[in-house]
């Protein structure tokens, strides 16, 4: 788990999910919570920025 504990204002919901995937998903499996990232702006725009809730990323995949 990357953070290795979700923000203190992150909503209930996020939690539980998180606990359900730290407690359930196999050592090998990584997943990465609540990270941010920057899209370019196409065509003179601006970049977009935005947020993932859960990454989950299988080892054997």
């Amino acid at each position: 788990m990357l953070s290795s504990c979700p923000d203190a204002d992150t909503p209930m919901s996020e939690q539980q999910v998180f606990e359900a995937f730290r407690e359930r998903l196999p050592d090998d499996w990584m997943v990465l919570h609540s990270r941010r990232f920057l899209l370019p702006g196409a065509n003179g725009r601006r970049p977009q920025e935005g947020e993932i809730d859960f990454l989950v990323l299988d080892s054997a995949r």
